[in-house]
């Protein structure tokens, strides 16, 4: 994803812990606080003229983060269950997150545009 001028990968971990690397170097760039137990998905999404790591997992909640600020603007709520993928689609022009978890399927929550 690009994030100040530069190429970073997104990972998230059990621990709740979203990281930033740089892939060339493989060195951690920044670490994204504030997310509740453990992380089973990570994607990039643009928000306007912001990146966005959005991330979800086991409390069943979607989450996006600024992936230059460390901002924590965006909660999706009420998915009800683990959610082990969360991707970005394009549908008729914008943005949106799709979750896929456990006993729902795969669904867009909310429809909401993430732009």
């Amino acid at each position: 994803m690009p994030v100040a001028g530069a190429t970073l990968l997104a990972s998230v971990s059990t621990d709740g812990g979203i990281r930033l690397w740089d892939p060339r170097t493989w060195q951690l760039v920044r670490v994204l606080a504030g997310a509740r137990g453990a992380l089973q998905a990570v994607c990039a999404v643009r928000a306007g003229d912001r990146v966005l790591v959005a991330t979800a997992g086991q409390d069943g909640h979607g989450h996006g983060w600024d992936a230059e600020t460390g901002e924590h603007p965006h909660a999706l709520a009420g998915l009800g269950h683990p959610v082990y993928a969360v991707c970005r689609v394009e549908v008729g022009g914008r943005t949106m997150l799709a979750s896929a978890g456990c006993g729902c399927g795969t669904r867009c929550p909310g429809s909401r545009p993430a732009s």
